[in-house]
C-alpha cells in the first residue's frame, strides 16, 4: 500500500512540475546583484492625511481649532508634516505648531525623522530643529518620540496610541 502511495505522489510531483506556468528563477549573477531589476521594483509616490480634529465654534467670535498629520512620498523617502493650533476670533493663533520632517525607514516597522518645528503662538515665532523616531511597538502600538532643539532649550514629545478594532466589517 505504502508503495502505491509513494509513487501517486511521485507523479503527483512530477506533473505539476511539467504543468507549471512560470519557469524557475535563473541563477543569480555575482556581478549583478539584482538581476530582475530592483528588490522592490514599486518607486510610486503615494500621499495620506489624517484630520484629528477639525471643529469651529460659532457665538461671540469665531474660533477654529485643528489636528492634522500627513505624508507625501515613496516607501523609501517622505516629506511628513503635522500642524496643530487654534485660531482666535481675534485672528491670532494659540497653541499652534507647524512640523516637517524628512522621514526614511531604518526597519520594517520603524521610521527616522529628520526636521523643524515652528510655533506661531509665540510672538514672535519660535523654530526648532527636530529628530525623532515613530512606528510600530509589539501588540500595535503607535510610538512616536521626538527631540527638539532651539535658541532657548530643549524640548520633546511622546506620544502613543492604540487603534481598537470594534468589528472586522467597520
Amino acid at each position: 500500500m505504502r508503495p502505491a502511495l509513494l509513487g501517486a505522489a511521485a507523479l503527483a510531483c512530477i506533473a505539476s512540475a511539467a504543468f507549471a506556468e512560470d519557469p524557475p528563477p535563473a541563477v543569480a549573477d555575482l556581478n549583478n546583484p539584482a538581476p530582475f531589476g530592483s528588490p522592490v521594483a514599486d518607486n510610486q509616490v503615494y500621499a495620506q492625511l489624517f484630520i484629528d480634529q477639525l471643529e469651529a465654534r460659532i457665538g461671540d467670535g469665531t474660533n477654529l481649532r485643528w489636528e492634522t498629520e500627513g505624508w507625501l512620498g515613496t516607501d523609501e523617502l517622505r516629506a511628513q508634516f503635522r500642524s496643530e493650533g487654534e485660531r482666535m476670533s481675534s485672528g491670532r493663533v494659540d497653541d499652534g505648531q507647524q512640523e516637517l520632517f524628512l522621514s526614511k525607514p531604518i526597519s520594517t516597522w520603524w521610521n527616522v525623522l529628520v526636521g523643524g518645528r515652528y510655533d506661531l503662538d509665540s510672538h514672535p515665532g519660535r523654530g526648532w530643529g527636530a529628530i525623532g523616531i515613530e512606528g510600530i511597538a509589539p501588540r500595535l502600538f503607535h510610538v512616536s518620540a521626538t527631540a527638539y532643539a532651539g535658541g532657548k532649550g530643549l524640548a520633546g514629545k511622546i506620544q502613543v496610541s492604540y487603534d481598537q478594532l470594534i468589528t472586522n466589517r467597520l
